[in-house]
């Protein structure tokens, strides 16, 4: 791998480019968020690798929206989703919302939905969605809210519109993160006590058109929104039939570690972060975990990453990423990426130190080409300092 462009934000205004970004599968575009655009209002803009210009730029409505918290792409560029997670919705602040956008006739984004909480209150939805590659599945989540429990709320995209068809939580637990496998019937969640969780969609197959049954508020059985709508039948009125999620393998808990403190050991707060960051090869069956608070043996918290492989439906740890790196707080693990075939896993350390500077930031390749030993191929340095690349 070798480097093939810097994108610099414009000017004052376009302070914290790049927190959020998205690549198209055919690597042509890229979608970068400002986050600080406007006093926090936000932005997105698309790039066009092939002439190297901005080909469309989408603007957050209001300041302090947090416009691009997220960004996620379908595998065909037809879906774009977005989400604000601090906007005010209804005079309810820090509610959120999450914008999909379909790719219309002349090649631009149009909003096609905008999805809310049902019932408004400060939750930040869409701290955290995940988009099925076929953009047909959306998983949105939010925080937890006084005694309300977070929530996995998943949306079917269709041609017409967007339908809320299932929310999982789980075992009363705060949700930190989710991902949804490329076929939309793998839900990864990962929770506040360092636990992480997989599911697997059983008793119907999502990628097969209709296969979803839908219930009016008549208790009228109908195969599909475009049925409803020929039948004059509001969206809002319709709910989905109870699908069912089976756990897949076994529960995965972050090691508690402990420290001495006035001679006693005792277990550290809140934890190693495990499950902050996740993902998952195309079929399932190796799953990447970040732990970025993991204390090495210096006591500093530099990161670690787990591998699993799921053999007989369970977890087995087959791999640990470490960084021989032994600053304090360097979130080795910050962000990764576990490539389709699962030969390739990339891990950023987004406030690791390295010749240009503390906080600078770095990224490794890991490969493995025989299906038994990693190794590292690569690194990339950042070359700001403070600029926390990765």
């Amino acid at each position: 791998l070798s480097l093939f462009g810097i994108i610099y934000g414009e000017n004052e205004l376009n302070y914290g480019i790049g927190r959020s970004a998205a690549l198209s599968k055919d690597g042509s575009k890229i979608y970068i968020d400002t986050e600080l655009y406007n006093d926090s209002t936000g932005k997105i803009d698309i790039y066009d690798w092939n002439t190297n210009t901005i080909i469309q730029t989408i603007n957050g409505l209001n300041k302090g929206d947090d416009f691009g918290h997220e960004i996620k792409i379908s595998d065909d560029n037809e879906i774009l989703c977005v989400s604000a997670n601090f906007a005010t919705v209804n005079n309810v602040k820090e509610t959120g919302y999450c914008n999909i956008y379909k790719l219309d006739n002349n090649n631009n984004y149009s909003l096609f939905k905008k999805i809310t909480k049902k019932n408004l209150m400060t939750t930040r939805f869409g701290q955290n969605i995940s988009l099925s590659g076929d953009g047909k599945i959306l998983g949105i989540n939010s925080l937890s809210s006084n005694s309300i429990i977070s929530e996995c709320e998943l949306y079917l995209i269709e041609n017409e519109d967007v339908l809320l068809y299932d929310i999982v939580t789980n075992n009363d637990e705060d949700l930190l993160t989710i991902n949804l496998s490329s076929t939309g019937d793998i839900l990864l969640l990962s929770t506040k006590t360092d636990k992480t969780y997989m599911y697997s969609l059983t008793d119907i197959n999502l990628n097969l058109n209709n296969s979803l049954t839908y219930i009016s508020n008549n208790d009228k059985t109908i195969s599909s929104i475009s049925e409803a709508l020929n039948k004059n039948i509001s969206t809002e009125a319709l709910s989905v039939k109870p699908l069912r999620w089976n756990v897949l393998g076994n529960e995965l808990d972050g090691i508690k570690q402990t420290q001495e403190l006035d001679g006693i050991e005792q277990t550290i707060s809140p934890g190693m972060e495990f499950g902050r960051t996740v993902s998952l090869n195309e079929d399932g069956t190796l799953l990447a975990v970040g732990a970025w608070e993991y204390k090495n043996d210096l006591g500093n918290n530099t990161g670690i990453v787990y591998l699993y492989r799921l053999v007989r439906n369970e977890w087995r740890e087959i791999q640990q990423f470490k960084t021989e790196k032994t600053e304090d707080y360097i979130k080795y693990g910050f962000s990764i990426s576990l490539s389709n075939d699962g030969k390739t896993l990339i891990i950023s350390s987004n406030r690791g130190t390295n010749t240009y500077g503390k906080t600078s930031g770095f990224v490794d390749v890991w490969e493995n080409s025989d299906g038994n030993n990693w190794t590292k191929t690569q690194t990339f340095e950042g070359t700001i300092d403070e600029g926390r690349f990765g």
